[in-house]
């Protein structure tokens, strides 16, 4: 069982043009480290340019639909402020049905397994709700159990299995939740 924090976890919106290119710096390099250890790229720098590339494409594909909620992951008590991780949320046209879609969630090593994961993703369901999308999708990379783990834990069910993207040898698994109103 996943221990919980002790401190209360809040979603902190994207402050400045920084801080989404800090966000996409770290994606594009988790990404990137991602496609080269399943073994999609001979070396990490092609693997650096596919994840430059599809990563450019979807955050530089107008679509009226798609909204982006970017957020830092950070812990508050009375007396500090800690940023624990990073995250993305996005909404998006579905089947003809506008969800929302994790982009990210990606907790910093000194803070994982201690439950700042789930809390970050119960904040992100509340946000999805106050958007009026009742259904949150995400999809995890085959080799990611953990993730996989929490994910089913918080009541996600796998939608399907698939290979594909740029990196087109390593396996994805979609799930989804639908949220109450």
């Amino acid at each position: 069982m996943q221990k919980q924090p002790n401190k209360e976890v809040k979603l902190r919106p994207f402050a400045s043009p920084l801080d989404m290119k800090k966000f996409l710096d770290h994606s594009l390099g988790d990404y990137a480290q991602a496609m080269f250890d399943a073994g999609e790229y001979p070396t990490l720098e092609r693997a650096s340019q596919a994840s430059y590339e599809e990563v450019f494409s979807f955050y530089n594909t107008p679509r009226p639909e798609k909204v982006h909620y970017p957020c830092y992951i950070d812990v508050v008590t009375a007396t500090e402020t800690v940023e624990v991780g990073v995250t993305e949320m996005v909404s998006l046209l579905r089947s003809g049905q506008l969800v929302a879609f994790v982009n990210q969630i990606w907790i910093y090593p000194p803070y994982r397994s201690l439950g700042y994961a789930a809390q970050a993703m119960l904040r992100l369901e509340e946000l999805a709700r106050a958007q009026k999308l009742f259904t949150l999708e995400l999809n995890v990379l085959i080799h990611r159990v953990n993730a996989q783990r929490l994910y089913q834990k918080l009541g996600y069910t796998v939608t399907r299995r698939w290979k594909g993207g740029y990196a087109t040898h390593m396996t994805r698994i979609d799930m989804r939740k639908t949220l109450t109103k």
